[in-house]
């Protein structure tokens, strides 16, 4: 039997350190599309790309699921020796004044940090409730890092779902990003991989932390944390970039056939 999101929600913390496999870029994306979501025709082909999009912001940002789709909000608090969270109130979520899309890149600003205690942010100021600015490519080779060009396809599955906003009418600024929050997030997110979205923010620390960010300073400040010790066992010792060819490491032939297939669904 499939755990409830409620039921999820409480074990979300304890679950992500079981998390044992990790996926490459390729794979996730392939993890993504295995099916499509189960709805009525009518509404299928629409709903599928908005899901898509969702798991890929997911993987992208490493967000948390509120974070991006809105919901119950929560303040952490040190009490007695033991961590406490009070609800205050509800997240909205992404919203469409949040993206910002060049020729380049895919943009996220101000993207909010739904767990940080008033202590956090009396001490650091309140911007230390937000996400830096987030930018992912649309194209390659736009980074030195090549392990970067493996983003360029989880883009473009939002800009497909832009594409259709747009469409629709739907690309207000106040406009949310997705019309749901996090519990019908969970499970769309499971009905279609039998995963939960902590998974994705899981994929996407190891993702960074081995290929991108050497660094495990560098590597908080992109995930948002306020203690950098947190993402050192995101951090490992490779030899990657003293490989000539690295599609010996990863696969890079993927990424412009993918791309290439989403372009063609949105008929650009």
């Amino acid at each position: 039997m499939k755990p409830n999101p409620q039921q999820t929600k409480q074990l979300s913390r304890r679950t992500v350190k079981t998390v044992a496999e990790t996926l490459k870029p390729n794979e996730i994306f392939e993890l993504i599309h295995q099916k499509e979501g189960d709805y009525t025709l009518e509404n299928r082909r629409a709903n599928t790309v908005r899901d898509r999009a969702l798991m890929a912001l997911c993987f992208l940002t490493g967000g948390r699921i509120t974070e991006i789709v809105g919901g119950k909000q929560y303040h952490r608090f040190h009490q007695d020796g033991k961590v406490e969270t009070k609800p205050i109130g509800r997240h909205p979520g992404l919203t469409i004044a949040n993206l910002e899309i060049s020729e380049d890149f895919l943009t996220i600003n101000s993207m909010a940090i739904v767990k940080r205690s008033p202590q956090i942010i009396q001490r650091y100021g309140a911007h230390i409730a937000q996400r830096s600015q987030l930018r992912f490519p649309l194209k390659r080779k736009l980074y030195k890092n090549k392990f970067r060009d493996q983003l360029v396809p989880f883009s473009w599955l939002v800009m497909e779902y832009l594409y259709q906003l747009e469409d629709q009418k739907k690309t207000s600024a106040d406009v949310k990003l997705f019309p749901f929050q996090d519990t019908r997030a969970w499970k769309i997110i499971n009905d279609y991989t039998d995963k939960f979205p902590n998974w994705f923010r899981v994929q996407a620390e190891r993702f960074y932390g081995f290929y991108i960010f050497k660094d495990f300073m560098i590597h908080s400040k992109f995930m948002g944390k306020v203690n950098p010790m947190s993402s050192a066992p995101y951090i490992r010792f490779t030899d990657d970039s003293d490989i000539k060819d690295l599609n010996k490491i990863m696969d890079f032939k993927w990424i412009d056939s993918a791309v290439a297939e989403i372009k063609t669904r949105i008929k650009l």
